[in-house]
């Protein structure tokens, strides 16, 4: 575990070096690591772009530098706001900047259920992309987060895409069996996981209410938003999910339940 997070730092930090158009540091790791590019068939660079001018810059850069690759599908491309398709609901945050297969080509059984404006502007940008990659001899790397949300409205209409799930309060149960665990020390150790995610909570929370400084960095207009930059009513959004946990607390032992018990 100390050694991923470690490597999660480490990528972290070099994307932001990256991001920042600091591309001459690269040259010192390979220095200080004693690592030659060309030994490798292929290097990855990601980078976070303004427009295609901006792209065209950072491939020059990067090829300078060694890299075969340039990440096409980072988190610069268009937000699917339309994701946020439910009041109140703050699951979507995690996914409208990440980019979906079937978000950008929708197959026909879906193209009723997602917009098509934001798949055509989306294509058009990773075409834009690939072109800039090819005339410098370059090759795009195209990156996913899957599985992504779906309307609800797809599972309403198809009912057997959700797949297997346990009954749930105020449902009949399904037909089909589902997955479960015996009862184990799991429970426990998920009981008090979630205890802890409250506990925080209900710290930041407080914090956040006990001055009038700013604390964190946060988005001074909704629509400014994002999985990185949370909004002014944080407070607020934070009390909502400690509603909701505490709602829903006993919820966990539907994971150790017979199926339709």
């Amino acid at each position: 575990m100390k050694a991923y997070c470690v490597s999660r730092i480490v990528a972290r930090l070099l994307f932001i070096v990256v991001s920042m158009g600091l591309l001459s540091q690269v040259n010192t790791v390979y220095s200080a690591n004693k690592i030659n590019p060309g030994q490798y068939k292929k290097i990855v660079f990601g980078c976070y772009t303004t427009d295609i001018n901006d792209f065209e810059e950072f491939v020059v850069k990067a090829k300078n530098l060694g890299a075969t690759h340039i990440n096409i599908t980072a988190e610069d491309l268009p937000k699917s706001y339309w994701q946020y398709d439910t009041p109140g609901d703050p699951y979507p945050a995690w996914v409208i900047t990440n980019t979906g297969l079937l978000k950008i080509c929708r197959p026909k059984a879906l193209e009723q259920y997602l917009p098509s404006d934001y798949s055509k502007k989306v294509l058009s940008i990773l075409e834009q992309r690939c072109k800039v990659l090819r005339k410098y001899g370059m090759k795009a790397a195209f990156s996913t987060f899957e599985p992504q949300m779906l309307p609800e409205q797809v599972f309403a209409d198809h009912p057997l895409w959700r797949g297997a799930r346990v009954k749930q309060l105020g449902l009949k149960p399904v037909k089909h069996s589902v997955l479960y665990t015996g009862s184990s020390w799991d429970r426990q150790m998920i009981f008090e996981t979630a205890r802890r995610e409250i506990d925080n909570t209900a710290l930041l929370m407080e914090t956040l209410k006990s001055t009038d400084e700013p604390l964190l960095y946060l988005a001074p207009a909704k629509e400014e938003e994002d999985i990185r930059v949370l909004g002014m009513d944080m407070a607020d959004q934070l009390q909502k999910k400690l509603n909701i946990m505490n709602v829903h607390w006993e919820d966990y032992n539907r994971i150790f339940d017979t199926p339709n018990k």
